[in-house]
């Protein structure tokens, strides 16, 4: 079937041409379907994990078939030394061909075998090279690790950091090779003297341990044979269980047996050195989890989670992870600060993996979802498989959703799913993770889609990953769970051990009983953003209609909607209704005077706008009962609607205002003071772009009345509590922001008494207020980072205050020269033109010159990789002259920036001049 597959897509997107070496016209960069693998053999030879050396040895023998006449072999290769002579290919029938030349593609990391006859359609061969690789200083193909590690006890903090940091598996590119970065690829810093080798083959990786066919679309069996120095208690893992081990001349060589599946090149992994391990036997397969000597016992936490899950998800997808292996081994890698799902061998950072005795909750949780949602790959993403990096929304976006369902079966005490706080603190549930990230990074609507069918494009992560999440969730609360398991279990039975795309996905909901799914579904996830619901009251009806979030869109983009509603009396009777808004609805309430909540529970990915102000105070009076998590997304969902320009300043200063009295009158929760950091961040996004306005010194004034219990309650002194001092960072910079007296006075005399060792929470709003002083105040701050030596996140707050709060014309000139002549990298520079762009009405326009004088010059020298630094600095903008100097910049850097990219920075600032435009309108 997969080979059936691959020969109708040859003729639709390869160029055919019986005498010649047939390549992919289509997708450039992309291999051709002329030739497929159905089997490789791969014979590796290592050095020492604890030498020097930097190169191995390799033989690959890989079973082909020949689906159309050509007279060359297109494989991928990166890194990998072999020539001609390296080279034998022995066709069925016996027929020995020798190529006459091996070339190779360094930017599309392809090489190409050349030979004098053509090869026909029908026949199978075997080829076989022999080549020299290298083991990399980035996470790509074979790296060096430690192995020499001891797991602190996480906190709170580093738990939320260790997810944020396996949210950006985006440091793996999914998309056309020829884009590949390593930049973000680095082998973290080694910990120990222990040293290992480990793999990363997702994305492009395995063309840099063996050459072959490395996209997700060629499936093929894999039989391994490695060879190491025969070292005491060495071992060596991968992929399939052992079949034999022997030792001969000092050398150790493992020979593992054929895999059971078909899998993606994407998915091989190894692992060689020392290591001590926990096991487990469960239903015909044997579990092990392999860390560095000495830490076998912080593996028992993992092996419970691996052991149970899999019994759950051998149950939902409808059978056995036996039928794909007869072991699992999961390996602690501590250079690799992620996760990943290879077939049998998964990896993991060890802050994943293993949780030292007397573990935090923080840490068990960070480790059961991560470890969940890799497992979860074994049956999608592994056994199913995307035919393309643009469709990962199929493998990440489910494996998103199944770490929150699998965990909420595991640990119902852990609220994952439910909208109220989780007993933890920790912001790992769906809500204060996946919906908040997507919503945060989407509501723009310049993120891009989910998935595009366009194989040409690539697809921001957290589109897939975050959104993919949020859409799952919300399309099996509108079928069923029931439905949602019976559909995907049939998704992955019928297309077992192949590449079924999004439509295949359509149509076993359809077999399953839900043939209009496909319509309701597929815009979600082909559109970029996602629709504002606007809730009107008319009377006693009641009308719900929607336009997207980004007010650029409007006309442009629909969406089917499921939508809850409660509606409530005022004798405390309520409602909740389940509506579709196929574009929109409309009924009749019992009583105009029934509370309405849209969005009710979250179940849907979109913000509600209350078309009257009536509507929004029968909300804001609705906050005294809510959950902390409750107001935190009623905040968000606010304060997106005002960057987006859909509400009146008057809706974020009514939230504001209702909750300096509700949050600031009783024990804060950490939800609570999540909230009070996310009403400080939302300001310090809104208050820059409306600074400028005539109005503004009016909304000064009652803001500053507003957040005064906040900075009341959040204090000064630092604390223990992570939470109460990101709370109080947010709030005091926001006041600071607002000129407000009291906040100024007190962050000045902590400066003269502390200077740069003032404590961390404090340093951003303490070092703005003086900055923002007269010129001998930013004097004292300029003087500090000249002499004082301060550690790095301390000079990040100085230079913010130095850049972006200087209270003159002239103060901002000395800023801005002082920047351009300072001894800094380029990219640094920039970022801080950037503060000085986005935060400062009065250094804007001086900033975007000096970084048009910086960035050209470093674009003429083809400096490419400084480009988003770039487009990020331009963010801020927003008058109606910022307008026409960033597009200038943009079209005269056109070489460098695509359109696409343009278009996004452009729709950003002129979100902001509507902000400003909406505002400037206003009358206090």
């Amino acid at each position: 079937k997969m080979i059936t597959r691959l020969l109708l897509l040859s003729y639709f997107f390869v160029l055919i041409q019986s005498d010649a070496c047939v390549r992919n016209l289509t997708y450039v960069g992309r291999l051709p379907t002329s030739i497929i693998p159905s089997h490789y053999e791969i014979d590796l030879e290592l050095p020492s994990p604890e030498s020097s050396a930097v190169t191995f040895t390799g033989r690959v023998t890989i079973n082909i078939n020949v689906m159309q006449p050509t007279s060359c072999i297109m494989l991928s290769s990166a890194g990998l030394q072999f020539d001609a002579s390296n080279v034998g290919l022995t066709l069925s029938d016996g027929i020995v061909r020798t190529p006459f030349s091996v070339g190779f593609d360094d930017k599309s990391q392809m090489a190409s075998i050349s030979f004098s006859e053509t090869l026909q359609s029908g026949q199978s061969a075997v080829l076989k090279i022999q080549y020299q690789g290298q083991i990399n200083e980035f996470t790509a193909g074979f790296f060096r690790s430690a192995n020499s590690y001891t797991p602190p006890k996480m906190d709170v903090e580093m738990g939320r950091n260790a997810l944020e940091q396996f949210s950006k598996h985006s440091a793996r590119s999914h998309h056309d090779p020829s884009q590949q970065s390593t930049d973000d690829l680095r082998v973290l810093p080694q910990n120990g003297n222990r040293t290992m080798f480990a793999t990363q083959c997702e994305s492009v990786g395995a063309r840099r341990i063996f050459p072959g066919w490395d996209e997700p679309a060629f499936k093929a069996t894999f039989k391994s044979i490695v060879t190491a120095p025969n070292e005491d208690g060495l071992m060596i893992l991968s992929n399939a269980p052992e079949q034999s081990i022997s030792i001969k001349d000092g050398k150790k060589t493992v020979e593992f047996q054929k895999t059971k599946i078909r899998m993606s090149t994407y998915l091989v992994a190894y692992a060689v050195g020392v290591f001590d391990y926990l096991s487990a036997d469960q239903d015909g397969v044997r579990y092990r989890i392999f860390t560095p000597p000495g830490q076998s016992k912080t593996a028992a936490f993992a092996l419970n989670v691996t052991l149970n899950i899999v019994r759950y998800f051998d149950k939902f997808f409808g059978f056995k992870y036996s039928e794909l292996n007869s072991k699992m081994d999961q390996i602690s890698v501590p250079a690799f600060a992620d996760a990943m799902e290879n077939q049998g061998l998964l990896t993991y950072w060890p802050y994943f993996l293993l949780a030292p005795e007397g573990a935090s909750q923080a840490q068990l949780e960070a480790i059961a979802l991560v470890v969940i949602h890799e497992i979860s790959h074994q049956w999608y993403g592994d056994t199913v498989t995307c035919p393309w990096w643009t469709q990962t929304y199929l493998q990440e976006g489910f494996a998103r959703f199944f770490q929150y369902t699998g965990a909420q079966a595991l640990f119902p005490e852990w609220f994952v799913f439910s909208e109220y706080q989780l007993s933890t603190g920790l912001a790992l549930s769906f809500f204060d993770w996946s919906y908040k990230t997507a919503m945060n990074l989407d509501f723009r609507g310049i993120s891009g889609p989910a998935l595009t069918l366009d194989q040409n494009l690539t697809i921001i992560s957290s589109m897939y990953y975050e959104k993919g999440a949020c859409i799952n969730r919300m399309i099996e609360r509108h079928v069923g769970t029931a439905n949602w398991s019976r559909a995907l279990t049939r998704e992955v039975n019928v297309h077992k051990f192949t590449n079924p795309g999004i439509y295949d996905l359509m149509d076993s909901f359809q077999v399953e009983g839900m043939p209009d799914l496909q319509y309701k579904w597929m815009p979600w996830l082909l559109q970029p953003g996602f629709p504002v619901v606007q809730v009107e009251k008319i009377g006693s009806k009641l009308k719900l209609s929607q336009i997207p979030m980004n007010p650029f869109d409007n006309g442009l983009y629909q969406w089917w909607i499921p939508y809850q509603v409660k509606i409530s009396d005022n004798s405390g009777n309520s409602q909740i209704l389940d509506l579709d808004l196929d574009p929109q609805v409309e009924f009749n309430l019992k009583d105009s005077t029934w509370t309405v909540e849209g969005n009710f529970n979250y179940t849907s990915f979109v913000t509600t706008n209350y078309m009257s102000w009536e509507l929004w105070e029968d909300v804001f009076n609705l906050t005294p009962n809510m959950t902390g998590l409750q107001r935190k997304l009623l905040i968000q969902n606010v304060f997106m609607l005002t960057l987006t320009a859909h509400v009146e300043i008057e809706v974020p200063m009514g939230i504001s205002s209702t909750l300096s009295k509700v949050l600031t009158s009783q024990t804060s929760t950490t939800e609570d003071l999540l909230a009070i950091q996310s009403l400080g961040n939302f300001w310090l996004q809104v208050l820059p772009i409306i600074s400028s306005s005539s109005k503004y010194s009016q909304l000064e004034k009652k803001l500053v009345d507003i957040v005064q219990p906040f900075v009341d309650k959040v204090g000064w002194n630092f604390g223990e509590n992570s939470y109460l001092n990101a709370a109080r960072t947010s709030i005091l910079w926001t006041s600071a922001y607002l000129q407000n007296p009291e906040t100024k006075k007190r962050a000045l005399g902590i400066f003269r008494e502390m200077g740069v060792a003032t404590s961390a929470d404090i340093q951003l709003p303490v070092f703005w207020s003086v900055a923002s002083g007269d010129a001998t105040q930013w004097e004292l701050i300029r003087t500090a980072i000249a002499t004082k030596s301060p550690d790095a996140p301390t000079m990040t707050n100085l230079m913010v205050a130095l850049m972006a709060a200087p209270s003159t014309p002239a103060i901002c000139i000395s800023a801005i020269d002082w920047n351009a002549n300072r001894n800094a990298s380029t990219s640094d520079k920039i970022v801080q033109l950037g503060n000085a762009i986005t935060y400062s009405t009065m250094c804007r326009s001086a900033a975007l010159t000096s970084l048009y004088a910086i960035a050209n010059a470093s674009l003429m020298r083809g400096e490419t990789q400084l480009v988003p630094t770039i487009l990020s600095a331009l963010n801020g903008a927003s008058s109606i002259s910022d307008i026409a100097t960033v597009d200038s910049y943009l079209k005269e850097w056109s070489k460098f920036i695509t359109t696409s990219q343009s278009q996004s920075v452009l729709t950003r600032v002129l979100q902001n001049q509507n902000v400003f435009a909406k505002f400037e309108t206003k009358n206090f």
